[in-house]
């Protein structure tokens, strides 16, 4: 027997990014997405958590009077940033690259049993697993959209698979090849499928 719904709500400028993380959380029996109003939990999509985030998160843990769980998904933060996000209702840090919906659901769950503020001990440990996510060679995300091609799927094909926008799988390609110097996406699914190899 599954428990109440979680309200989630999603805040992002990146529009694409979003409207694919939306997708995928709809199907999952365990969310009710709605608005940041009526939300327990608010997921915060962005590059990186800068002075317009954490303005955002004090705006949004104000108006709730604490009474809301944050999930920041980013590709960068610093430790002076985190700490502040953690004052505002932060209760889990995730990586881009590693933030595929079933990490994003595991976040979700852990709201539910996890109140903040999140005490200052765990910082550090929260930072260290978010740093490791982002100098890791590939992401689990990005690990999952390669080894789908892999297996012969075709682009639209692996963007149902993962619930993404095509945009956003293509964009994980172009990202992983740009970063790794790969010169085509075969040659990063040969990486992927290498590196699986190697575990």
């Amino acid at each position: 027997m599954t428990g109440p719904r979680a309200p989630v709500a999603i805040e992002t400028r990146d529009l694409v990014s979003g409207h694919g993380l939306a997708q995928a959380l709809s199907q999952a029996p365990q969310v009710q997405l709605t608005d940041w109003a009526q939300c327990d939990v608010l997921i915060l999509l962005t590059d990186r958590a800068d002075e317009r985030l954490l303005a955002l998160m004090r705006e949004r843990f104000a108006a709730r009077s604490g009474e809301i769980s944050c999930i920041v998904i980013a590709d960068e933060i610093t430790g002076e940033q985190l700490s502040v996000a953690a004052a505002l209702g932060l209760i889990a840090l995730l990586h881009r690259a590693a933030a595929d919906p079933d990490r994003v659901l595991e976040a979700i769950a852990l709201t539910r049993s996890v109140r903040p503020p999140l005490p200052a001990v765990t910082l550090p440990l929260l930072l260290q697993r978010f740093e490791a996510a982002a100098t890791s060679p590939l992401g689990d995300l990005e690990t999952k959209v390669l080894l789908l091609y892999a297996d012969g799927l075709s682009s639209a094909e692996v963007s149902r698979r993962l619930g993404l926008p095509r945009s956003r799988v293509t964009k994980i390609v172009l990202e992983v090849r740009g970063r790794l110097n790969l010169r085509s996406r075969t040659h990063a699914v040969a990486y992927a499928v290498r590196s699986e190899l190697s575990r």
